[in-house]
């Protein structure tokens, strides 16, 4: 399953700068304001001018959507997990994620993402999945339903007990058959043959 999280750049001071650094840039399209990451292709000859210009080089880091902005932030995938860039149901292929990706997500999305985990009874909460030592996400607006397809097969009836009006027997009562629905679902198990 897909659960939301959150694409956020954390800013770090290294020795000295590398090829293949990433910085966060603020764009400014007219009334649209975003952010974009900007690899560093070659190395400056001054590289203390160049980041006091440009600022401090940023690893990106995958973060759990948090209800409540004061609680500590929850990682659920370090820079060196980030990973695989899932386009959807539609597509079997998964791509490494790279500069271009990155920045349609910060423009589109705002860094909005879906991070792929399995539901963890012995932690009793949610594990990510890693694939190659790799996390897999996709546009938060890329996540299918899936648990419409792991729910069983029902055929729906109009409730006997109530004529399908989901009323008990006594005012203000629902009826104790359908629950108030007004039908019952028949759910059938698939052969195991």
């Amino acid at each position: 399953m897909f659960v939301p999280a959150k694409l956020v750049f954390k800013s770090y001071m290294p020795r000295e700068l590398e090829k293949g650094m990433f910085f966060l840039q603020r764009m400014n399209d007219g009334d649209y304001n975003y952010m974009q990451i900007r690899e560093l292709d070659q190395l400056p000859r001054d590289q203390d001018h160049y980041m006091e210009i440009n600022g401090a080089p940023v690893e990106p880091y995958i973060v759990a959507q948090m209800l409540n902005p004061d609680d500590s932030e929850i990682v659920l995938a370090d820079p060196e997990q980030i990973g695989w860039y899932d386009p959807g149901d539609y597509s079997e292929d998964l791509m490494d994620i790279d500069v271009k990706i990155i920045n349609m997500i910060l423009e589109e999305w705002n860094g909005d993402i879906a991070i792929e985990m399995m539901e963890d009874d012995e932690f009793e909460g949610d594990a990510v999945i890693l694939f190659y030592n790799k996390v897999t996400i996709r546009t938060i607006d890329n996540v299918s339903d899936e648990e419409d397809d792991d729910e069983e097969e029902y055929e729906e009836e109009m409730c006997s007990f109530c004529n399908g009006t989901g009323e008990g027997s006594h005012p203000d009562s629902t009826c104790p058959i359908c629950g108030g629905e007004g039908v019952r679902k028949f759910y059938y198990e698939e052969d195991p043959d």
